[in-house]
């Protein structure tokens, strides 16, 4: 890189008389081309103090490319220049000495524009045939022909993605200009104005659309498809650009290296003698400078110099996505940055651009990068090298990476319940949060909210011991009658003091995550498969009794508790079939059931033909489970015998038989579980059951 002398940049004579009018600066690119070596690419800074001053700074130099015409400003922080000689087009970075091209059929490219969505330009070649060349990546570019009025176009004026204005010059004593559709390309020539056209620019801050070519600035009105102000620089011999900044500020470059600034900010029109108008020489050669504003410019910045100190990433809502950092300067900075590059702070080698529309001001020293309409992928801790970058001129903003560091809470993102398994049991929680954390070991309070329907047992959960299980991954025992459920949902408390992340961020969760895990074991039928064929025998007459009878095993020998039996002659019934020496090697039993609580069983019988036989819709009770003693586990064991009487009241026939029904826990409280003070609500469970079983009748 190299600098020319500031001997050439003293400031000229002042073309227009002194006012007040608007302040501006900035910088812009420019291509030039003194001789055939050496640089042909620059940069430089412009200021106009609203008064009576315009200058520009010490400009910097670039290594040259084969050939040089127009240039514009990339999305990905490069030039796109004109190669007018060597029929091509360059891909730069300001400063690198290697480029880009691509092979295309275009003849003596002149003029690049970039389209409003930034993604692709145009390319206008010396015959006004059009080259559509994308950009992102930068390849091969597709030729389109306008059509319409013109078969040429030489320039093109954006206004947005739906509007746009050309110019197609004929000689160098005239050019059309008309309306141009940006998606089809079709032209619609409004006007011939008497001058040849080198640039042109939609201008909002007048609604109007510049031109200027040869000797002559025009500024054209599309609502009256006049000429409304126009001026003539007698001196000039070739204007080449005439961009504006949307203020009522523009610059034109001529080929004797005269830079021309003026400011009709107070008048509206281009040509009125009431603007300020000044110039000053920055190098010979001169020929086309990059848009202030719009496509094809670089980022917007404004003097003074401000530099960025550091800044801290933001999860506003609290949902576990970063959507946000805040970035403090050193010093006030009343316009803020139009560019801002942040890193991903989960993996610094990507990063997302962030426009002035996502750039608010909280004060004068900080400024917020809102990302909350797309938030990084979720996540809470940022690794090391996270930060950001201005993309505007480095002497305004600086040119290194301003660390951004964490200033994220924590979020638990996943959470287990298990209750009591077994008598003695204590109920636990483990947690897995989503960075690694610092938690208070010795603290009994329960950082966490649970939500439960129908119920709220904030605060009245007790912990008794927590445990570190490492990689982020906590276990939380309780010594309370309450404690979270398979089916709660849970968050962090606001700011919960006694759970942080390692950078000290205390959290701001505000979603509910699921606790999973373990439900009570309300029911397990043994053994884990059904037997395909039981017998049973049963002398007549049978007495009446329910279809299914619920039997506690539990006594030794051959006696038989039936917990649902009407009377005694059933019962007895019951321990003689159970008993008869001729059902000896075939299993009496329907089902086996291993019970922690109520079971509904509602089971339906058929004959081999699917005939209907019999039915039952039961319970096994709280009363019927007092009856027995659980196991060492605190478990109990019930069993169920198929009674052999049908539907109408017969005794069933010997032959086989196909049971289908379910078993379940739904809807039914429990209030025998030790560790709770009051019942619980069974969590949801049912399993479907089919079977096949014997029958062989006696009498």
């Amino acid at each position: 890189m190299k600098k020319i002398p500031t001997s050439a940049l003293a400031l000229a004579l002042c073309l227009g008389a002194s006012h007040a009018g608007r302040p501006a600066n900035g910088y812009f690119y420019f291509t030039f081309s003194r001789d055939f070596s050496g640089d042909n690419i620059g940069k430089v800074d412009w200021n106009w103090d609203g008064r009576s001053h315009f200058f520009l700074g010490e400009p910097q130099t670039f290594p040259r490319v084969p050939t040089i015409n127009s240039l514009v400003y990339t999305w990905d922080d490069h030039l796109l220049i004109a190669g007018k000689y060597e029929n091509e087009v360059y891909k730069i970075k300001p400063g690198g000495k290697t480029f880009d091209t691509t092979k295309n059929t275009w003849k003596l490219p002149e003029h690049i524009f970039v389209e409003p969505g930034l993604k692709s330009a145009w390319v206008a070649d010396n015959r006004g045939y059009l080259y559509h060349t994308p950009l992102d990546p930068y390849g091969k570019a597709t030729e389109v022909r306008p059509t319409g009025s013109e078969k040429g176009v030489n320039t093109i004026a954006y206004k947005d993605a739906e509007q746009a204005w050309y110019s197609q010059s004929t000689l160098f004593d005239s050019s059309h200009i008309g309306e141009l559709d940006p998606n089809t390309m079709a032209t619609n020539r409004k006007l011939t104005i008497g001058t040849f056209v080198n640039d042109s620019h939609y201008d909002p801050f007048t609604g109007n659309v510049v031109f200027c070519g040869d000797k002559t600035l025009s500024q054209y009105d599309p609502a009256t498809n006049a000429i409304v102000s126009k001026r003539v620089f007698g001196h000039v011999s070739q204007l080449y650009s005439c961009v504006v900044d949307g203020e009522g500020h523009m610059i034109l470059s001529s080929w004797k290296g005269d830079i021309y600034f003026i400011d009709y900010s107070e008048t509206g029109k281009v040509g009125d003698p009431a603007n300020y108008t000044d110039s000053t020489f920055l190098v010979d050669g001169m020929f086309y400078i990059t848009p202030l504003i719009g496509p094809g410019s670089p980022p917007i910045v404004h003097r003074p110099f401000y530099a960025g100190t550091h800044g801290v990433y933001h999860d506003s809502d609290g949902d576990g996505r970063i959507d946000g950092a805040v970035i403090e300067f050193k010093a006030a900075v009343y316009d803020p940055p139009a560019l801002i590059r942040l890193r991903d702070p989960r993996d610094p080698a990507k990063s997302v651009l962030a426009d002035s529309a996502h750039i608010v001001k909280r004060d004068f020293t900080h400024y917020l990068v809102d990302l909350r309409d797309r938030p990084f992928p979720f996540g809470t801790d940022v690794a090391p090298g996270a930060g950001a970058r201005i993309l505007q001129d480095s002497t305004l903003f600086g040119s290194g990476e301003i660390p951004i560091s964490d200033e994220v809470g924590p979020q638990a993102i996943a959470a287990e319940a298990r209750p009591p398994q077994a008598r003695g049991d204590k109920p636990q929680l483990t947690v897995t949060f989503s960075e690694a954390m610092k938690v208070d070991l010795a603290s009994k309070e329960f950082p966490f909210l649970i939500k439960r329907p129908n119920a709220d047992v904030n605060g009245l959960i007790q912990v008794e011991s927590v445990q570190d299980l490492g990689k982020g991954k906590y276990r939380y025992v309780f010594s309370s009658a309450e404690f979270p459920l398979l089916g709660d949902s849970l968050k962090l408390s606001p700011a919960a003091p006694q759970i942080s992340d390692t950078a000290g961020n205390l959290n701001n969760m505000s979603i509910w995550i699921p606790v999973g895990g373990y439900p009570f074991p309300v029911f397990s039928i043994l053994p884990e498969k059904l037997p395909s064929l039981v017998m049973y025998t049963m002398n007549s007459p049978v007495p009446a009794a329910p279809p299914v009878l619920v039997v506690d095993p539990g006594k030794s020998g051959s006696a038989v508790a039936c917990l649902n039996c009407p009377d005694s002659r059933v019962e007895a019934a019951l321990a003689g079939a159970v008993a008869d020496p001729a059902s000896r090697g075939f299993e009496p039993w329907l089902l086996t059931v291993n019970i922690q609580g109520p079971v509904r069983y509602t089971l339906n019988f058929y004959n081999t033909l699917g005939d209907f036989v019999n039915k039952v819709d039961g319970v096994v009770d709280v009363a019927m489970i007092r009856r027995m003693q659980p196991d060492r586990q605190g478990h109990y064991t019930v069993r169920l015998y198929w009674w052999p009487v049908t539907a109408n009241g017969r005794q069933a026939a010997t032959g086989a038989y196909i049971m289908r029904g379910v078993l379940s826990g739904d809807g039914l409280d429990n209030p025998l579980l030790e560790s709770s003070a009051h019942p619980l609500s069974l969590p949801k469970k049912s399993e479907k059951i089919t079977a096949t079983f014997g029958y062989l009748r006696r009498g």
